[in-house]
């Protein structure tokens, strides 16, 4: 598939509540360390698993990817607001005291979607 060379950014300032924050390669790591170690601590609970290091707004999210498409323009969409108007911070915390850390990290993330949206033959619907 090939790169359209250009990604909008409505309301920059928004931080991006993408699922790039969850590698899901980090996914199973924590499975496996609350299983054998905390189970009696995480039983029950609920926790956010992302990257604390994820929080961007979604301009700065553009830039770095932009670092790995050189190809893409970013535009800037001063008169149309986000149809997506969610934007927060996601605290990894309370998952982070009992030792979990991503291994993942987010330019490391964006590298891995960035080739399957290259090589992919299947067409990727924009849903905006």
């Amino acid at each position: 598939m090939k790169f359209k060379n250009f990604l909008n950014v409505h309301q920059k300032e928004l931080r991006e509540s993408s699922p790039i924050s969850i590698i899901l390669k980090n996914c199973p790591l924590l499975l496996i360390k609350s299983l054998r170690k905390n189970f009696s601590k995480v039983k029950g609970e609920i926790f956010n698993l992302g990257l604390s290091t994820a929080n961007l707004t979604k301009l700065q999210l553009a830039q770095k990817i932009k670092k790995q498409v050189l190809e893409l323009k970013i535009k800037i969409v001063h008169n149309k607001k986000d149809p997506d108007q969610r934007d927060y911070f996601v605290s990894n915390r309370k998952i982070e005291k009992l030792g979990f850390r991503a291994k993942v990290n987010i330019d490391d993330g964006i590298a891995e979607l960035v080739n399957i949206f290259r090589y992919s033959k299947t067409k990727i619907k924009n849903n905006y």
